[in-house]
């Protein structure tokens, strides 16, 4: 543990009416945006946040993360987002697992990932025996899921749903398509009739290689056959032949 360190760190927010659906629930791009800031705001106490990284030109980044959606919350509710460093994987993973409560206190979400460190200047992978002053506590007994974020892997072909084009809107602070666009993507490989009796249950998604600026991004769906109300989403940068994420999502009817 670290001297004087909190393990944990808690966000609460407030749901705006920005941040939900048409059946005025909570977007998942949303929540995971809230995901991102508490892990930001928790790194930046733990001394290894964007500014303390940033002058040694390193950054987090997403590798891998699963979602679990319990309950979706609507438009001004009081949502509290707690989130801890859980431990190193395989020796290249630093793992952060989250909870979401409402004002209840009841769980209405919970989501595991796995972070990088990569160079800003050559964006290639910094791992962490290169890292010595990069030191996490640990809590590898505390789960927000207790489940490994293993490969996702999807074949070729299925269903191109649509291609955007990556625009400035969609940039985050290095600069590339950002993870909650990645999440909009993903959504948008399904149609409104889809979400007038379905809804997400849980989502993973891997994250392979950036999309960066005027880059077209085509998205592929198809189900999968071993279980009912499962997609597998890819994305495919078209623009240099590169698959830029994996995603796995599974449905199931929507809860009122």
């Amino acid at each position: 543990m670290l001297p004087d360190k909190p393990k944990e760190y808690v966000l609460t927010h407030e749901i705006g009416t920005y941040e939900c659906d048409f059946l005025g629930r909570w977007k998942l791009s949303a929540i995971f945006q809230q995901l991102t800031e508490a892990a930001g705001n928790h790194a930046a106490q733990l001394g290894s946040g964007m500014d303390e990284l940033g002058e040694y030109n390193l950054f987090w980044v997403y590798a891998r993360i699963k979602l679990m959606v319990y309950r979706y919350p609507g438009a001004a509710e009081r949502i509290r987002v707690q989130t801890w460093p859980k431990s190193l994987q395989q020796r290249l993973f630093y793992i952060r697992d989250f909870h979401l409560h409402d004002e209840q206190e009841k769980l209405i979400a919970a989501a595991t990932s796995a972070w990088l460190v990569i160079n800003g200047k050559d964006r290639k992978l910094v791992p962490p025996r290169k890292l010595e002053k990069l030191v996490l506590p640990n809590s590898p007994d505390k789960h927000g899921l207790d489940e490994p974020l293993e490969k996702l892997v999807m074949p070729d072909g299925g269903e191109e749903c649509y291609r955007r084009t990556v625009r400035f809107s969609d940039l985050d602070v290095l600069g590339h398509m950002n993870n909650s666009r990645y999440v909009e993507g993903i959504c948008d490989a399904f149609d409104l009739n889809h979400y007038q009796s379905q809804e997400i249950s849980w989502l993973q998604v891997n994250f392979d290689t950036e999309v960066r600026f005027g880059e077209e991004l085509a998205i592929f769906k198809h189900p999968m056959e071993d279980q009912k109300g499962l997609f597998g989403i890819r994305g495919l940068n078209v623009s240099n032949d590169t698959r830029a994420f994996e995603a796995a999502v599974q449905f199931r009817p929507r809860q009122d």
